[in-house]
């Protein structure tokens, strides 16, 4: 991409949903970016992926921050050598998403710049520098210092896709890291969507001794992130959201990171708890099956789950069980839910803890092994 044009950090033009950037060199290309907000991956994903694939994207990224990781920021990149053409696919793009039920929102004009720019810590000013450090990126203006360190993914050891970009953002966070986690989505010559994934630390001088990629790793028993020098002239790829590694991987055969609702059927109590079973064991959590819908996990937690609530099976669990273990309740109907936190003993009792079908998604199984649970 470093090879198509040559183009100036601050020389973007901002029109509507677009910043647009032409080439400075000969050559004549433009390249133009829309930036997407989202709370889900599904199925705005998807009907990317499908832009793709018929040639309306060149590429688009999805960055998640730690700490706000609950908000998709969704880069669609469009380069061609005329306006037109740009905005002619922009249109097809806008036309295919917008009218998903995802809470998809299309930034514009001021906004459209602010969250374009906002993965550079520093204010991007005149006088801003940019140099190679040991092993890291170091920014400079007149004010702040800010160093940033780049890691590629070891994504091929990771064992629980579905959970992995949520626990994975919680524990950089527990660790009081800042940074980016970034998807790149791109069609190769064969028509596969690929992907590279990188992690991105943003740190101050003060904090410059901290390794935190030492920290993760421990947690997770082997080298999950591998620390990764970067050259200057691939550091500006990262303000495109554009791959900067040169590793990867088929789509197809990672999809689980994104749709983690395809690992669990909360339709069918019995392919449910086959499958659940089956991820407390990958992440080697003990248990004992008590009945279909009753589990004790690790000796310490009872794990109780329904479709819908009954009131009078739950009471009872907690009058003989309360005083002596955790209890974890799981209702997956919304509206049933809603009356389960209307119950004033369950609210009452602190060793309880309600979840419906989107935060059990969430629920990293390794709680289960820790002392407070």
């Amino acid at each position: 991409m470093a090879k198509k044009g040559k183009f100036h950090l601050l020389s973007y033009v901002v029109e509507g949903h677009l910043i647009f950037y032409k080439s400075a060199n000969k050559n004549k290309k433009i390249l133009a970016f829309s930036i997407i907000e989202s709370e889900n991956f599904y199925p705005l994903m998807q009907s990317l992926n499908d832009c793709l694939e018929k040639r309306c994207l060149k590429y688009f990224s999805v960055q998640l921050k730690v700490h706000e990781n609950n908000k998709k920021v969704f880069l669609l990149n469009f380069e061609e050598t005329n306006k037109g053409e740009i905005i002619k696919w922009f249109n097809l793009v806008y036309q295919k998403t917008i009218h998903l039920k995802d809470n998809i929102n299309f930034l514009t004009n001021q906004n459209l710049e602010r969250i374009f720019l906002n993965i550079f810590k520093n204010k991007i000013t005149p006088n801003l520098s940019i140099v190679k450090s040991n092993d890291s990126i170091l920014i400079k203006n007149h004010k702040f210092s800010t160093i940033y360190n780049f890691y590629k993914i070891n994504i091929n050891r990771v064992q629980n896709q579905f959970s992995f970009i949520h626990n994975f953002l919680n524990l950089a966070a527990s660790f009081d890291v800042d940074g980016y986690l970034v998807f790149n989505f791109k069609v190769d010559l064969g028509n596969n969507i690929i992907l590279a994934i990188y992690f991105v630390e943003i740190k101050n001088e003060v904090k410059c001794n901290q390794n935190i990629y030492l920290k993760i790793n421990n947690f997770y028993n082997y080298d999950l992130l591998i620390k990764e020098p970067l050259e200057i002239k691939r550091f500006f790829n990262f303000l495109l959201r554009y791959e900067i590694l040169n590793d990867n991987f088929l789509f197809k055969e990672f999809s689980g990171l994104f749709n983690c609702e395809a690992q669990y059927d909360f339709h069918d109590l019995v392919k449910f708890n086959s499958q659940f079973e089956t991820n407390l064991l990958k992440t080697n959590v003990s248990f004992k099956r008590l009945n279909q819908n009753l589990l004790f996990i690790e000796n310490r937690v009872l794990f109780y789950y329904s479709p819908i609530l009954e009131s009078k099976i739950i009471l009872k669990i907690l009058r003989r069980f309360s005083s002596e273990f955790r209890i974890y309740i799981l209702i997956i109907n919304s509206d049933e839910y809603d009356q389960l936190l209307r119950i004033d003993k369950i609210r009452s009792l602190k060793n309880v803890v309600t979840l419906n079908s989107s935060k059990f998604l969430k629920l990293d199984f390794k709680i289960f092994k820790l002392n407070d649970v």
